[in-house]
């Protein structure tokens, strides 16, 4: 998606090239949809759609605190929103399903047998909770920007591994340091593997992992570039922390004892 939403009174605006704005269009009114079928989350409601100037609104919610901000406050809740957030993900791989005409897949390299439409950005800031109503809300439904190209298309475990490494990188130092931060992590993964029932493949995971560590590198670089030379080395210092812990994390998969 290009540009930053804007907030506009009552509506966050979001603007791009007429194909990606669709898709976005597309994926959050039927996330929106199961959303309410399951009650797990929530997809702010579309407002209005300009398909011709790519122009996309959507309601503005009210009392959101991401994830993100969440854990850097240490909220007690956060286990059973991260396990939420897993069944959430969960129901937007098995039940997702856009047009043919949108269904662009990652890079070749990237694919494996049991593949499904993408949230695209799944991570810490794209997750709140509405503290008013304690429920779950799922934003910024863009087409995935891989290469430099759009996909809505890829293995179950992109979205898993993008949100682990989020997760990873934005823990208190001190957390993963004396806790070792495997509470939340866990939470989520089960929250993932409760609700997806044909189950995650060791080999395709790690596959994934293994593709995805070029693409982490360069977004880490793409981040750095806009933080003052004096913030760079620690900012540098917590990814090569947080890329260590993803690496390193071994999930429990179904059928593991």
């Amino acid at each position: 998606m290009e540009g930053r939403p804007r907030f506009i009174g009552n509506v966050v605006r979001k603007t791009g090239k007429p194909g990606f704005v669709r898709i976005e269009y597309k994926k959050a009114q039927q996330a929106r949809e199961l959303g309410e079928q399951s009650g797990l989350f929530v997809v702010p409601r579309v407002v209005s759609y300009d398909p011709v100037a790519g122009i996309l609104d959507f309601e503005r919610l009210t009392g959101l605190k991401t994830l993100e901000i969440l854990l850097q406050e240490g909220d007690g809740r956060l286990i059973d929103l991260l396990r939420k957030a897993g069944c959430a993900l969960a129901v937007v791989h098995k039940k997702l399903h856009l047009p043919q005409d949108m269904k662009r897949r990652l890079p070749g390299e990237w694919m494996t047998n049991d593949e499904v439409f993408l949230h695209g950005d799944f991570t810490l800031a794209n997750v709140c909770l509405q503290e008013s109503t304690e429920r779950l809300v799922i934003v910024d439904w863009s087409a995935a920007r891989i290469l430099e190209e759009a996909a809505t298309v890829g293995p179950v475990d992109f979205d898993i591994l993008w949100f682990l490494y989020d997760l990873f990188q934005s823990m208190p130092m001190r957390r993963t340091f004396f806790f070792g931060g495997g509470d939340l992590v866990d939470a989520f993964w089960r929250g993932y593997v409760s609700g997806y029932e044909k189950g995650v493949n060791r080999e395709s995971f790690e596959y994934s992992r293994l593709q995805m560590t070029p693409f982490l590198r360069k977004a880490v670089l793409f981040r750095m570039q806009f933080r003052p030379w004096y913030k760079k080395g620690a900012f540098l210092a917590r990814q090569r922390w947080a890329y260590r812990r993803w690496r390193s994390f071994k999930p429990v998969m179904v059928g593991d004892r």
